[in-house]
Formats: C-alpha cells, sequence, structure tokens
C-alpha cells in the first residue's frame, strides 16, 4: 500500500505545460514567505543543477513566470544564504506537507491503493492526475502514468482530480494578458495551447454591467480596465471581476483539458465530469458534477498587464457514491471487473 510518506515523495513538478500552474498553485505558493506553509528546508532538489545537487533541501523564496510560460522558483540550500533561481521541475513536491488539501489527496491516493483501483502515485507524476482508476473489464489496455512516470504494468485506466472542497480551490485558471500592439486583454497563445477547453469557456463567459449590457468576460474587461487603467495605491482587490453566474461547464472544460473523466470532492462525493461530462463513458454509473459557479479575473503577480481567471464553484449537488469510504471503493471496484 501506498503510504502518506512515500506519496509526498515522488517525481518532479511541471515548470511548463498544462499541469505547471496548477503545481505551482499547489506545491510552490503555499510556501513561499508569507503562505500558510512557509518554512525552511520544504523542497529537494531532483538532480544537478545550478550548484545545487541532487537530493538537497532548500528553502522557497520566490515564484515567477517568464515570458515563454515557463514557471521559476528563487530559493537557498539549507545552511546557505544563496538565493538561485531555477526551473520548478528541478524540484520534487514538498518534504513537509501540513497543507490539508495535499494531505486529503496523499489519503485517498493511499486508499484507493488499498481497494486495488490503483497503482502508485497521483499528482507530481508525468501525467499530473490526481488518481487513476484501474479498469478489469477487459477493455483495450493502456499505460497508466504513476509514480514513477509510466508503470511497468500496463492496465485499462480512467483518470481522476481530486479536491478536498469547492470551498478554497479553483476548478480551472488561465493566464489573460493586454495584446501588446493594441493593449486589449486577451488568451494568448501560450495559455490558449495548454488549456483550449478552458479557453473557450472564458471566452464564453458574460458579465452584465452596471450600465446593463451583457458583455463577453474579455469585452467587459477591455470596457472597465482599458489600456492605461490603474488600480487606487496598487490595490490588487480593484483589479477583480466577476463573471455572470453560470452551470459548470467551465470546470468540465477544465478536466477535459487535463483528460479527466471523473473527478473527487471530500465533500460532496464522486462524479463522472470533463470527459464523462455529457456520457458515462466508462459506464460507472456515477452522479454527473451538476451545480453553478462564476469566474474571478484578478491580479495574482505584479504584472499589471496580466491577469488570472479562475473558475469557482457556488454549489454543487452531491453525488450517489463517495469513492474515499470503503463501501463506494468496492461499488466501483465491483462495476470496473475488480472482484469476479
Amino acid at each position: 500500500m501506498l503510504t502518506f510518506k512515500s506519496f509526498l515523495s515522488e517525481a518532479a513538478l511541471r515548470s511548463s505545460g498544462v499541469d505547471a500552474e496548477r503545481h505551482s498553485e499547489k506545491y510552490i505558493k503555499p510556501y513561499l514567505p508569507g503562505g500558510s506553509q512557509h518554512a525552511k528546508d520544504t523542497h529537494t532538489v531532483v538532480s544537478n543543477h545550478a550548484g545545487l545537487s541532487s537530493g538537497d533541501s532548500v528553502t522557497l523564496h520566490g515564484h515567477e513566470v517568464d515570458e515563454k510560460g515557463v514557471h521559476h522558483v528563487t530559493v537557498s540550500k539549507t545552511g546557505s544564504k544563496q538565493k538561485i533561481k531555477i526551473p520548478t521541475s528541478k524540484l520534487n513536491k514538498p518534504v513537509k506537507a501540513n497543507n490539508r488539501g495535499l494531505e486529503q489527496e496523499g489519503k485517498l491516493v493511499s486508499h484507493l491503493n488499498k481497494h486495488g483501483l490503483m497503482t502508485g502515485g497521483g499528482a507530481g507524476s508525468t501525467a499530473g492526475n490526481d488518481f487513476h482508476l484501474i479498469d478489469k473489464r477487459g477493455a483495450k489496455s493502456k499505460k497508466i502514468l504513476g509514480s514513477e512516470g509510466i508503470n511497468t504494468k500496463t492496465e485499462s485506466g480512467i483518470h481522476g482530480e481530486h479536491k478536498s472542497d469547492i470551498k478554497s480551490t479553483a476548478f480551472g485558471q488561465i493566464t489573460i494578458e493586454r495584446h501588446p500592439k493594441t493593449g486589449k486583454w486577451h488568451i494568448p497563445e501560450s495559455s490558449r495551447s495548454n488549456r483550449p477547453e478552458y479557453a473557450k469557456a472564458v471566452e464564453a463567459a458574460t458579465v452584465t454591467h452596471t450600465d446593463g449590457k451583457t458583455r463577453s468576460l474579455l469585452d467587459h474587461m477591455n470596457h472597465v480596465q482599458p489600456l492605461g487603467y490603474k488600480p487606487s495605491e496598487g490595490n490588487r482587490l480593484a483589479t477583480n471581476v466577476h463573471s455572470d453566474a453560470t452551470d459548470l461547464s467551465p470546470a468540465h472544460a477544465y478536466m477535459r483539458d487535463h483528460h479527466v473523466d471523473t473527478v473527487h470532492i471530500d465533500s460532496h462525493g464522486t462524479f463522472r465530469a470533463g470527459l464523462s461530462e455529457h456520457k458515462d463513458r466508462h459506464k460507472l454509473g456515477l452522479s454527473p458534477m451538476e451545480g453553478a459557479g462564476r469566474m474571478r479575473v484578478r491580479q495574482k503577480t505584479s504584472n499589471p498587464n496580466k491577469r488570472t481567471v479562475q473558475f469557482s464553484i457556488t454549489k454543487l449537488n452531491k453525488s450517489n457514491i463517495h469513492i474515499g469510504t470503503d463501501e463506494g471503493a468496492k461499488a466501483i471496484a465491483d462495476r470496473l471487473g475488480h472482484n469476479k
């Protein structure tokens, strides 16, 4: 069985691609100065780089994303005051994990391993998915991406996303920025290529302004925050913009970008989602993820020409199955052919 300790020690973080921003949000930013998990020597180095050696413990001091969308972190080695900037891919997941979401994810992974529903680890692996479910019903097998990248075992698998609750996490996020020529807010190709489905959802979002007009979210941004807009005294809260309420299509779009068919939310249960939003592709009998939510645009960095668009769920119906329980795990194991 996968232990929580071994779960924490798994593969490197991502510095680019579809999982990079999620990894930074989950495994980097809480450990920066001012973050809820900030402490000394929270991460270890994956391989020799820029004067650091594989296995060195480091403390995090800063985070930034370059023009190409590559995430970097500024660190210092144990016993040294020298600060070094490296790609986040040079770090393993934190070795000091008091973050509730990470701890809950580790418990779910351990629980699913115990029931034989998955092997190895979840997020932080090459795939970036939080968990997977092994299908033993005779479907054409495929390699499962787990704790060591691609596992040696070949199984048919269903990829899943894990969230602790709906209040403290985003179900999708993307960066928008001012166009270098027109100054208008748009989704740059670097963001769109990593999250094509979620990008479409952002462009489809609307905002009803106080003038009574309903505009697309991006048109509204250009209306209320045109080129030259400056929040009073650098107050980032003044940059926050919320979309009209909508169904959970944006969250499903986010999960399609991550090749996810199911999502488990500790507070609400296990749902079909993402690629299985409209059809129970794997015949698991899970409730569809249904509810309401809205997007929030905010300035998360010191760059005034960039914003992050996040989708949050405000209402979620509960599912008929909770794989975090023994009863729920057994029910899904039966449907996946584990107990024949």
